[in-house]
């Protein structure tokens, strides 16, 4: 699946495929909601999709998906590397 193909679908379709076809990959936290990171496999590597999760009325508040890096530097802070390394 491409992108392209993901934003096309409606919302109810693409947390299917998130949670059928993503793998779960860092999760952050954004003011007072959790943000859950999933890549989806797809041609040129596949893509990555951000699950917004509003812990006040306890239930999904949005997805947004990318194929860049820049997003990722929000999950930089939570990345814990052994001590040893």
């Amino acid at each position: 699946m491409t992108r392209a193909e993901f934003n096309a679908l409606p919302y109810e379709r693409q947390l299917v495929v998130i949670f059928d076809e993503g793998t779960f990959l860092a999760r952050r936290w954004e003011e007072e909601e959790g943000v859950n990171l999933y890549h989806v496999a797809g041609p040129q590597g596949g893509f990555l999709i951000e699950v917004y999760y509003d812990t006040h009325v306890n239930a999904i508040a949005r997805v947004r998906s990318f194929c860049t890096a820049e997003p990722l530097a929000d999950y930089a802070l939570y990345v814990r590397l052994p001590a040893d390394l």
